[in-house]
C-alpha cells in the first residue's frame, strides 16, 4: 500500500513533500542538544509527532472501549440478575395471592357459620316463644 502524500493535522492538509516558506509563521531556533536549526512552524508536523498523535489519540479510544466494555458487563450482571430473580419475585407474589385467598375463605367461611348459627338461634327463638304463646 503506498504511503499517502498529504496527512491531517489539527484540521488542515498538509503536504508531505512541501517547500518551507520563510514567512512570520515560521521560527528558527538553535537546538540546544545538536546546535543545528530546527524550524518550528504550527502548520506542519514531523512523522515523530503525528505518530504520537495518533498513539495519543488511540489510547484515549482504548480507554472509551474498555470503559464502555465495563459498562455493559454490569448492565449484563443487571439483567442476569433480573433473569434469577423474577421466578422468585412471581413466586412471593404467588404465594402472597393464596395467603390472601386463604384469609377470604377462612372469612367467608366465619360469616356463612355465623349467618347459619344467627338464624338458627333465632328461629328457634321465633318457635319457643310461639310454643310458649299457644301452651299459655
Amino acid at each position: 500500500m503506498p504511503k499517502p502524500n498529504m496527512y491531517l493535522y489539527k484540521g488542515e492538509k498538509i503536504n508531505k513533500n512541501a517547500l518551507i516558506d520563510n514567512t512570520d509563521n515560521h521560527e528558527l531556533n538553535k537546538d540546544k542538544k545538536d546546535g543545528k536549526t530546527v524550524m518550528e512552524d504550527k502548520k506542519y508536523v514531523t512523522h515523530d509527532e503525528l505518530k504520537i498523535s495518533q498513539l495519543e489519540a488511540q489510547n484515549k479510544l482504548d480507554r472509551l472501549a474498555n470503559k464502555m466494555d465495563s459498562n455493559f458487563k454490569s448492565i449484563n450482571q443487571r439483567f442476569d440478575n433480573l433473569e434469577r430473580n423474577i421466578p422468585m419475585m412471581i413466586e412471593n407474589a404467588l404465594y402472597k395471592e393464596r395467603e390472601y385467598q386463604r384469609g377470604q375463605q377462612k372469612e367467608n367461611r366465619r360469616f356463612f357459620w355465623g349467618t347459619i348459627i344467627i338464624g338458627g338461634v333465632s328461629a328457634l327463638a321465633g318457635i319457643a316463644s310461639a310454643v310458649i304463646s299457644i301452651l299459655n
